[in-house]
């Protein structure tokens, strides 16, 4: 028990560390209500970042579970948006106005399940993504700075591997110890655009279905004048439990919404 509180003591003492100065809250508007359940649970997931985001004292956030009804006024006065959803298409104009807000200087953080699916163009078909009738989104692939053709859609088995921050000097790492245990999937075969910054990655073992490189698990990208994160991480709460999971994700939120 004294180990346990320990670890969980120096992850929310990392957590509330300045890695950036602010002087106000970071306002962040979450968007899920729609996964592909039962291998994503949206709701969990959810709950496990409004915990992380709470114990850092930096965030305030808003969550809407039905994004496909909003407006791009929905938008005013949020610093960044996060995205936890692969459900069918929002409307044309939020689409659009997603697009605006990112281009014109907000923040953009989207993770794992936002890697494939609807948005992408591709469609559920015999318990797979396959390619679907239409392109999907044709602006959002460019934004997260990634693209996954649906035939390579796969992972090495789930297990606790050893991260590696690939760029330590960049503001989200810094201060931070150079590798940390993650649990979760390690999504691979997959191709980042020229403009993706990978700032963290794990070696894919080939014994347990990997490909014997080294896998990006997290980037950055500019998107006109905003900035975007995205980590492949975040399967599910087992995952964020994992205090450099935590640190990840909040570095990554704090730095896309602050620059």
């Amino acid at each position: 028990m004294g180990q346990t509180r320990a670890l969980l003591t120096l992850c929310l003492a990392a957590l509330a560390s300045p890695g950036f100065a602010q002087t106000k809250p970071v306002k962040l508007l979450i968007l899920t209500g729609d996964s592909d359940e039962p291998y994503h649970d949206w709701r969990a997931t959810t709950g496990a970042i409004q915990e992380i985001l709470a114990r850092t004292g930096k965030f305030e956030t808003r969550v809407v579970e039905e994004p496909r009804g909003l407006t791009g006024a929905a938008l005013a006065g949020y610093d960044a948006v996060l995205i936890n959803y692969n459900g069918p298409r929002l409307s044309a104009g939020m689409e659009r106005s997603i697009e605006e807000f990112v281009r014109n200087g907000g923040g953009l953080i989207a993770f794992h399940l936002c890697s494939y699916g609807e948005w992408f163009g591709m469609e559920w078909r015999g318990g797979k993504w396959q390619a679907g009738p239409t392109p999907g989104w044709p602006e959002y692939p460019k934004m997260i700075g990634m693209n996954w053709a649906p035939e390579k859609i796969s992972h090495a088995r789930r297990w606790t591997f050893l991260a590696e921050w690939k760029d330590p000097a960049h503001p989200i790492a810094q201060g931070l110890d150079m590798q940390w245990m993650a649990n979760d999937e390690l999504y691979h075969k997959f191709d980042l655009m020229a403009d993706s910054h990978v700032v963290a990655d794990a070696f894919s073992p080939p014994e347990i279905g990997g490909t014997n490189q080294r896998e990006p698990l997290a980037w950055v990208k500019p998107y006109g004048k905003g900035r975007v994160f995205y980590t492949t991480l975040g399967h599910d709460t087992m995952a964020f439990y994992q205090p450099g999971m935590r640190n990840l994700f909040a570095r990554g939120i704090e730095w896309a919404a602050t620059g």
